[in-house]
């Protein structure tokens, strides 16, 4: 900690200017005699830190020189503006300060913040996935990675089902890279439309020797947001109304991260409670609700009780010895 605590002086007497020794401890929630041993830290380490007493002194770096910060290249700053910081970091109380450190980070390092992150984040998208699923990474990710970063046109062919086969050749300008649900997406303009792809329908990519001009008003997000409203609609729909116990309400959410509302109801029995959750189809809410075993019980529809009850004693069926 004492190695964070000894960054964040520095940044903040490049920020702020002249500190006084109190400032710098209700800042970081220290002792000021914490912030002197720092100091005596940082000046031992030749750090461009210089103190004045009196009234109006306190720490400041020297006038005529500055952080090395020399290390940090063009593509280290566009990783960190790429950076998104993922919901949960904001429920457990920590997104605020991660956006500000970033913020800091990236004012000492002399980079216009807004501008540099809208500047990547129209181009990479990272949102969190369940950690219980792990993919191949697709073909081509690479070549396309390096299409979105330099506004190259890509050739690739399109995957349809079996029935359909391939496409012929096709030209995209690659906008935006997203890794969402465990899979990658790309944002592409093909003629004068956007267009989501799963890059596990793109086959065959290839650079090319073309450049294409982004549109000055060109946001991913909300592109993002209506390709998955959109995907909610059309996609496969089960929905289930069960009882689960209590103890396992957060497991089941966490586990599967399926759609789900909570139902008021006063006829749930005690330490139990009433939901209707989405599954893709009904071998897919049964796959699912048999591993819970004693913990659900399924209100409707009927015909996945039935086929839950069905499996349970062929279960049973195949222990005839020991049941």
């Amino acid at each position: 900690m004492r190695a964070d605590r000894l960054l964040s002086i520095l940044i903040l007497l490049k920020t702020r200017g002249r500190m006084t020794a109190r400032d710098l401890s209700r800042e970081l929630e220290v002792s000021e005699r914490t912030i002197y041993r720092d100091m005596d830290a940082l000046s031992g380490a030749r750090f461009p830190i210089y103190a004045e007493k009196g009234k109006e002194g306190g720490y400041a770096l020297l006038p005529n020189d500055d952080l090395d910060l020399s290390d940090f290249n063009e593509r280290d700053l566009s990783a960190l503006a790429a950076l998104n910081i993922p919901q949960p970091f904001f429920e457990i109380g920590l997104g605020s300060g991660l956006k500000t450190a970033l913020e800091k980070l990236l004012s000492v390092l002399g980079e216009d913040y807004r501008k540099t992150k809208n500047w990547q984040q129209n181009r990479f998208i990272i949102l969190p996935a369940r950690l219980d699923q792990q993919n191949q990474e697709p073909a081509g990710l690479h070549i396309i990675q390096k299409a979105v970063w330099e506004n190259q046109i890509i050739s690739c062919q399109l995957l349809y089902p079996i029935h359909f086969g391939i496409s012929d050749p096709i030209q995209l300008s690659p906008h935006t890279l997203i890794a969402a649900q465990n899979q990658w997406y790309l944002i592409a303009q093909r003629k004068d439309f956007y267009r989501i792809y799963p890059l596990s329908q793109l086959v065959n990519i290839k650079k090319t020797d073309q450049i294409f001009t982004r549109a000055a008003d060109y946001d991913a997000y909300p592109l993002w947001e209506h390709w998955l409203s959109t995907q909610e609609k059309i996609s496969p729909c089960f929905w289930v109304m069960l009882f689960i116990h209590n103890k396992m309400l957060d497991y089941f959410f966490a586990r599967f991260g399926l759609p789900h509302k909570l139902i008021e109801t006063t006829d749930a029995p005690g330490g139990w409670q009433k939901i209707q959750v989405k599954f893709d189809s009904l071998d897919h809410a049964r796959m699912i609700l048999l591993g819970m075993g004693g913990s659900v019980k399924v209100i409707e529809p009927l015909e996945l009780r039935l086929t839950l009850i069905d499996y349970a004693k062929q279960t049973i069926g195949n222990y005839p010895n020991v049941v």
